[in-house]
């Protein structure tokens, strides 16, 4: 009695299950057929949302008929709509996640895209593309590279460009027309090595170049400067801007020292070490100061050798709390630090610093040593002094004052490492607050810089007596002012 039951069910169940599925194929085809008809050459392509959406739906409620009956014949279910009702159930809770994730996204490339034409109206952004792929960018560096008998690609961090069809199509025809191009990646190309001049980037450049897309035309520049979804969005640069706060002269700089770089025009290795608390940050400067022939610094604020040792743990309980393990790191490390700097002097290196009026003026003040940290009036007076008798004494310390505005603060050793710090305060082990770069061309720049404002210093406010006497007359009435 079941088997005749559950055949009439499965009959009059088929009946409607091949009715549906005709229907959804049938819609589907005029679906393609209309699309096709609609893209013309460009052929068959799925339709825009929120329609692409619908269409899988309904196809997926179509599709879900002969699969519950299948599973509902082979159960020997008397129920196959039941389990229909159950996969359409899930279906469209799939769909719900779909166009919950689809809303997610369309608000991310609204905001970036609001983003991006804030930049284009604030920088010299011509237009910007929504992807490598897309038909005016394609159009646009056709035409670029024209005008160019030449073409740098650098990329790092994304897809290979072959996977990018259309952009390694121009640039193949390009190429094949006579053009020379070359490409800096940090991936391999998997064909056309042959028409392109390739460069691999090194590993320590490729993990901190990520997200980075430039094509140089000689001329128009092509920049990746945000990611939605999977693609990038290319903005066009229209020239060599000379300005100094051009975004084209920024894509300029990077491409072609990273082209420095990959050709050998960068020939000194560049080492990058992180310290992530008082007593790494001993270990890696300590060493570099102890046998340094020559220091040029920028700082921020009275260097912390000058303070005694009293005013060295007091700020370290401020900064890092009563009781932290890092107050004895801390002290220990600036009583080496300073013993090994007079140490140094006496030996003959030479020590150059720079400092701005108005920040010094300020710091005096406001006796904040960093956010944190407070002096007190005594302790500040007491480092003045200190810092005051060491620039009368020591020939090989200087001191410049300036009213220029100075960079961010940093250390040159024998200008061959360059230094950053900053403390963070409490709780801070483990997390990065200091890194050194080694490298002798890499520490070409930051020299020149110093040595611009070092020798814009006039020759008075570099005389160790005249400095002393500034700051015993002048930051000492600021201090006592208050």
């Amino acid at each position: 009695m079941q088997n005749i039951n559950l055949n009439q069910i499965y009959d009059v169940y088929w009946n409607w299950a091949w009715g549906q599925l005709g229907i959804g194929i049938v819609v589907t085809a005029l679906l393609a057929f209309f699309q096709y008809v609609r893209r013309g050459k460009d052929g068959w392509r799925w339709p825009e949302e929120p329609l692409r959406s619908g269409v899988v739906l309904f196809l997926a409620l179509v599709f879900t008929y002969p699969i519950a009956g299948l599973l509902g014949r082979t159960a020997e279910s008397p129920h196959p709509w039941r389990i229909y009702f159950s996969l359409c159930g899930l279906a469209a809770l799939m769909f719900i996640i779909h166009r919950a994730v689809l809303a997610y996204h369309t608000r991310a490339t609204d905001n970036a895209r609001q983003s991006l034409a804030r930049w284009q109206a604030a920088t010299d952004i011509e237009i910007v593309f929504d992807r490598p792929s897309d038909p005016r960018f394609i159009k646009a560096l056709t035409q670029d590279l024209k005008q160019s008998n030449s073409a740098r690609v650098v990329t790092v961090g994304h897809s290979p460009l072959d996977e990018w069809t259309p952009l390694w199509e121009t640039l193949s025809r390009f190429g094949a027309s006579g053009g020379k191009i070359q490409i800096i990646s940090d991936v391999p190309l998997r064909r056309g090595a042959g028409i392109v001049d390739y460069w691999r980037i090194p590993e320590v450049v490729a993990g901190l170049m990520q997200g980075t897309f430039a094509i140089d035309c000689n001329g128009p520049f092509y920049f990746g400067i945000a990611s939605v979804h999977e693609d990038l969005m290319v903005a066009r640069f229209d020239g060599r801007s000379s300005g100094g706060n051009s975004l084209a002269s920024g894509v300029y700089l990077l491409i072609n020292q990273l082209s420095r770089l990959v050709e050998g025009g960068l020939n000194h290795a560049v080492m990058i070490r992180a310290a992530a608390s008082p007593a790494e940050y001993k270990e890696m400067i300590l060493p570099l100061e102890s046998r340094a022939r020559r220091i040029d610094r920028l700082p921020k604020r009275i260097f912390v050798v000058f303070k005694s040792e009293a005013v060295v743990h007091a700020i370290a309980e401020q900064r890092y709390g009563v009781g932290s393990t890092h107050i004895e790191h801390y002290v220990e490390e600036h009583k080496e630090r300073a013993s090994k700097f007079y140490e140094a002097l006496g030996r003959g290196m030479v020590c150059r610093e720079i400092y701005n009026k108005s920040e010094l003026i300020a710091y005096v003040r406001g006796r904040k040593h960093g956010r944190r940290v407070t002096l007190t009036r005594p302790q500040m007076e007491e480092t003045l002094m200190r810092w005051s008798a060491v620039v009368g004494s020591q020939k090989n310390y200087m001191v410049g004052l300036t009213d220029t505005p100075l960079p961010f603060k940093y250390e040159l050793v024998d200008g061959t490492h360059f230094v950053m710090h900053e403390a963070i305060g409490q709780n801070d082990e483990g997390r990065m607050n200091a890194f050194c770069v080694t490298g002798t061309e890499f520490c070409k720049k930051p020299l020149n810089d110093f040595e611009i404002i070092w020798n814009s210093i006039p020759k008075a406010s570099r005389k160790p007596s005249n400095v002393a006497k500034w700051i015993e007359t002048d930051l000492r009435k600021e201090l006592n002012a208050l």
